[in-house]
């Protein structure tokens, strides 16, 4: 009898995860994860603005907040994910060295394609 409900409870529980639209971003994600995401939000407002010298110090930041995600990520993800998210955040390092706000958008927006396809897995 026991075991009947909480086969039925697990069942409802499920159905209303399903039902809500819970994802396992809204799961798995804390404000350090969201911290992330601001910081893309940040540089991209300053590539836009050719603030090059804050960019490159919040490009330093925002990889101090991956390193501190790191381990999080690669669980969430997959190690190709994983490696190709690090070989972007060294090339937008270089894009912004350079002052090439294209490139620098792009690699924005890859960054954050990344992260988002990482965390809704």
């Amino acid at each position: 009898m026991t075991r009947k409900i909480l086969i039925l409870c697990l069942g409802l529980l499920i159905t209303l995860c399903m039902v809500s639209g819970c994802s396992t971003a809204q799961i798995f994600q804390s404000k350090t994860d969201e911290a992330l995401f601001n910081d893309i939000h940040n540089l991209y407002e300053q590539i836009d603005k050719e603030e090059w010298d804050g960019a490159l110090s919040n490009v330093n930041k925002f990889q101090k907040n991956y390193e501190k995600q790191k381990l999080k990520l690669l669980m969430l993800g997959t190690i190709d994910y994983y490696h190709e998210l690090e070989l972007e955040v060294e090339s937008l390092k270089e894009y912004v060295k350079d002052e090439d706000d294209v490139e620098s958008k792009l690699g924005l927006s890859e960054i954050k394609y990344r992260l988002f396809t990482i965390y809704n897995l």
